[in-house]
């Protein structure tokens, strides 16, 4: 995929010292990764599938250059890595195709 076809996510601390994963689409999303609260999960997918029937996308995971925390980089980046896989085959689907073609 190009450029314009890759979504950052970052990574990082928060200004509550939380750590979140930053999903920069046209509005940027964040998810906290040590909420219990699975409405935001749920929420955070629904914008996902939102912004992936505007145009196909594949996400890259940028990890701040402070961050320490290892076990959250670890679980980041096999989150994504997930995510990517399942995204792939989303918009490999001729369901999907059929969604980018009227777009």
């Amino acid at each position: 995929m190009n450029q314009d076809n890759i979504v950052k996510v970052i990574l990082k601390k928060n200004l509550k010292n939380q750590d979140v994963l930053e999903f920069n689409f046209f509005k940027i999303q964040h998810i906290i990764l040590t909420s219990e609260n699975a409405n935001n999960l749920k929420n955070f997918f629904e914008i996902l599938l939102l912004e992936l029937s505007k145009k196909p996308f594949i996400l890259e995971l940028v990890i701040e250059k402070d961050y320490e925390t290892v076990l959250y980089k670890d679980v980041a980046m096999a989150y994504i890595d997930s995510l990517n896989d399942e995204i792939i085959e989303l918009i490999d689907s001729e369901e999907w195709k059929e969604v980018f073609k009227s777009n």
